[in-house]
């Protein structure tokens, strides 16, 4: 997927552009509630916009007008503001809206944009509020996407530091997994096995002890069910 700090900025020019502002920000609030994280801050007036101040964090008690609705939890908007100043830019704002994004019964994050040439609306509140919701829901995707890679990499390369010869196969004898040690133990690619019904060659004197030990986990395995399905009954 797209880098985040990219659909952080996709999604700020997406507001502004929705909703005729000419300034914006996206920020997310730490734990504690105490905090704001700036992921990005951008100003559309400005020849050539770049959005700024990635990764810049602030202090909520100190932000002014930003930060309203973290305890609210409802959207901000105000049409007449004299003379504010975010701490992050020294940019007057001269109308402002901001809404929040709730996670769990909490803000999670906010997002605000300013300086429209006619006052906020409940439309624009709506835009605004939807369009973060959407990437808040689609980061969260992206970062349990990416936990879950984590954990299969970490866990797959356990499993190929092991000497022992791992494997795992469907009832009908496909494998769907072996490690490194097992392919080279046979001498076959791993592509000759996952997916295939491989059958090694075990001498005659280890047939009888491989089968006894596929068996006793078959049964262990059976019985691990049945005591299972006794308990949820």
């Amino acid at each position: 997927g797209a880098p985040i700090q990219e659909l952080h900025d996709f999604a700020l020019r997406s507001a502004i552009d929705l909703t005729g502002s000419t300034v914006g920000y996206f920020a997310s609030v730490t734990e504690d509630r105490t905090r704001l994280l700036f992921h990005c801050w951008l100003d559309a007036s400005a020849d050539g916009p770049h959005p700024v101040l990635l990764e810049t964090e602030a202090a909520l008690d100190g932000t002014g007008i930003l930060g309203s609705s973290v305890q609210t939890k409802t959207p901000v908007v105000q049409n007449e503001v004299s003379g504010a100043s975010p701490p992050i830019s020294h940019l007057e704002i001269r109308r402002y809206l901001e809404v929040p994004v709730i996670d769990g019964g909490h803000v999670v994050a906010i997002a605000g944009v300013a300086n429209r040439a006619t006052p906020y609306t409940e439309v624009d509140v709506r835009q605004a509020t939807l369009l973060f919701e959407g990437l808040w829901q689609f980061l969260q995707r992206e970062r349990a996407e990416q936990a879950l890679r984590m954990s299969e990499e970490r866990y797959r390369a356990v499993v190929e530091a092991q000497s022992e010869l791992i494997y795992r196969s469907l009832p009908d004898g496909t494998h769907v997994f072996a490690h490194e040690a097992f392919c080279r133990y046979y001498g076959v690619p791993r592509d000759q096995v996952v997916g295939h019904r491989f059958h090694p060659n075990i001498p005659t004197e280890e047939l009888a002890r491989h089968e006894a030990e596929l068996k006793t986990a078959i049964e262990k395995l059976e019985s691990e069910i049945e005591q299972l399905l006794k308990k949820r009954d």
